[in-house]
């Protein structure tokens, strides 16, 4: 809760399990939470973990198009 405080807890586990190297479930989660969410800036938020997620993986070509989705995302919010 203290790297994400404002994130629901599906969300925070996501990145918890992420940052413990679990990230074929962290991509679940998070693939899972695009298809539910609304907001903008909650999906730019979700594409930037999933990204991060490829890119432990080592699928750089996937993480690169999901970081370009949270940037277009983030250029009509700001």
């Amino acid at each position: 809760q203290k790297n994400y405080p404002m994130k629901e807890p599906w969300f925070r586990m996501g990145f918890l399990l992420k940052q413990m190297g679990h990230t074929d479930k962290a991509k679940e989660i998070f693939e899972t939470l695009l298809d539910q969410t609304d907001g903008a800036q909650k999906r730019a938020d979700i594409y930037f973990e999933l990204a991060a997620a490829h890119g432990a993986n080592g699928d750089r070509k996937e993480a690169l198009a999901l970081y370009a989705k949270c940037l277009i995302i983030q250029r009509q919010l700001f």
